[in-house]
């Protein structure tokens, strides 16, 4: 039987942070006075090396082993690389259709009606995965029909 985890969503953490480093992480739960497996896991949510060159912070996902705990970091916050960071529930990804698109949940690529595929970065008739479009200025979004982001 799997037990049961909790995930809060930690945000503007100093990209200074180490996630993978177990002094780090052991370092959050002293302050917190949390026990030694209270805080399972911890990861950026974009890698640190896709980030801008000027960006100084990131959002970070801790995994926690119990409901409490989680609940107390989000009511109280945690003391990361120096810096008082409080946290959110995270809510699951929204469902999307990967031929069309549609974060409606009420479909997904195999029983989707549209005839054809549609592009989540330029909004045109053909698979994302050969879209040419690479320019942030040119992408259209699928879903909002506007200019300037793609669906994804």
């Amino acid at each position: 039987i799997k037990n049961r985890t909790f995930h809060v969503l930690m945000e503007n953490i100093p990209i200074s942070f180490v996630p993978e480093s177990t002094a780090a992480i052991d370092d959050i739960k002293k302050k917190a006075a949390f026990t030694p497996k209270t805080i399972l896991k911890a990861k950026y949510i974009k890698p640190i090396v896709r980030c801008n060159l000027n960006q100084r912070t990131a959002h970070i996902i801790l995994t926690f082993n119990s409901r409490e705990s989680a609940n107390h970091t989000i009511k109280f916050g945690l003391s990361v690389a120096s810096k008082r960071v409080y946290g959110q529930k995270l809510l699951p990804e929204p469902s999307r259709c990967l031929k069309c698109h549609s974060f409606d949940g009420s479909h997904m690529a195999t029983d989707c009606p549209k005839d054809a595929d549609i592009c989540g970065t330029c909004g045109e008739q053909h698979r994302t995965a050969t879209c040419k479009v690479d320019d942030p200025n040119n992408y259209h979004c699928a879903n909002c029909e506007i200019k300037g982001h793609a669906a994804w």
